[in-house]
């Protein structure tokens, strides 16, 4: 499989993206969504796109602003601009790819943009990894540690693994008002999620799929947060392949 990296221009700043080309003519095309403090080099899509290269079937990812190879500063990273670049993103899929069949995978915090404009990808069928569904309880609690007086009275707190994002009070603000409680309701998903996950707790996840019945929840044993255990990766692209109706080669 080849990639091709190249920008998306938007009124605000160029998307940093990358594709996976298929081998063959493309049937179908993956919109791949990184997490916070992730990037388009994921190890997760590139395990993906990997599976997909012989299937017809071409892999897009792109840098959410302020991460990655992105141009865009930090003061840019804010829901609505996350919301609009993977709408962008949705949207070069589309015109490159008319014909082919839209699948969407996205993880933790890619998962919560997904939710949240999930409304403008009907034609998308979706895949959450450990999506974010309490996002700002996510982080204040289980990534930064701290209390909202806290963090106020700091202003910005670093978070990340490998690579580390500054993440301002009004992100937190703005994350507060961006709810996916109510969103997605009547679209079919698949979510994928570790029993170990000690990041997005398993529990939330449950109680977002019993409100949403056409939620199917599949869970990992075992699993973390990462699912960097051997073998976990290859489980997670396995269920999004069969989901999706791709042939797997398991």
């Amino acid at each position: 499989m080849q990639t091709e990296y190249f920008d998306i221009q938007t009124e605000r700043y160029s998307i940093s993206c990358k594709l996976y080309v298929s081998g063959q003519p493309v049937r179908g095309i993956i919109l791949g969504v990184h997490g916070l403090a992730g990037d388009k080099e994921s190890s997760a899509l590139r395990a993906l796109a990997s599976c997909c290269a012989d299937k017809g079937v071409s892999l897009l990812c792109f840098d959410f602003p302020a991460h990655g190879s992105s141009e865009a500063k930090e003061d840019d990273l804010t829901v609505a601009n996350c919301i609009s670049d993977l709408y962008e993103a949705a949207d070069w899929c589309r015109k490159k790819y008319p014909d082919a069949q839209k699948y969407l995978f996205a993880t933790s915090f890619g998962g919560y943009v997904a939710l949240l404009c999930s409304h403008m990808l009907n034609d998308f069928s979706i895949v959450l990894r450990a999506p974010a569904v309490t996002m700002a309880e996510h982080v204040l609690t289980d990534l930064l540690h701290t209390s909202p007086e806290e963090y106020k009275k700091q202003g910005v707190i670093s978070c990340g693994f490998e690579r580390k994002i500054d993440l301002p009070y009004s992100f937190y603000q703005e994350l507060q008002a961006h709810q996916v409680s109510g969103c997605a309701h009547g679209r079919p998903m698949l979510i994928i999620h570790g029993s170990n996950d000690d990041v997005v707790p398993l529990d939330d996840v449950v109680s977002f799929c019993d409100a949403h019945r056409d939620a199917v929840l599949k869970i990992i044993e075992g699993a973390d947060h990462r699912f960097k255990k051997p073998g976990e990766i290859e489980r997670v692209v396995k269920m999004a392949l069969d989901h999706w109706g791709i042939p797997s080669d398991a």
